[in-house]
């Protein structure tokens, strides 16, 4: 048997990068529309206040999570918990 040629030990050529190049060209209709008011007031206003989780949990928007041991379920799915549940289908 002989030895490989060094040309069949050459590092493979580099593939092309991904996202470094241009896509396809594509054409989309574009138009420009106007929008006119009814009135000249606004029928309703909507404010929307942000605020921290911790004030929203002082102000009882928010509940705090019971914190509690997790138990394990080692059957999910199975009514009697000693076996697994038999597969759907």
């Amino acid at each position: 048997m002989s030895p490989p040629s060094a040309s069949a030990l050459a590092a493979p050529p580099p593939r092309a990068k991904l996202g470094t190049g241009h896509g396809e060209r594509e054409y989309s209709y574009v138009d420009h529309t106007e929008f006119l008011r009814l009135q000249k007031q606004p029928n309703q206003v909507i404010r929307i206040h942000y605020d921290s989780l911790d004030n929203l949990f002082a102000m009882g928007i928010v509940t705090r999570p019971r914190l509690g041991t997790p138990v394990p379920d080692p059957f999910p799915g199975s009514r009697d918990q000693h076996y697994v549940p038999d597969p759907a289908g």
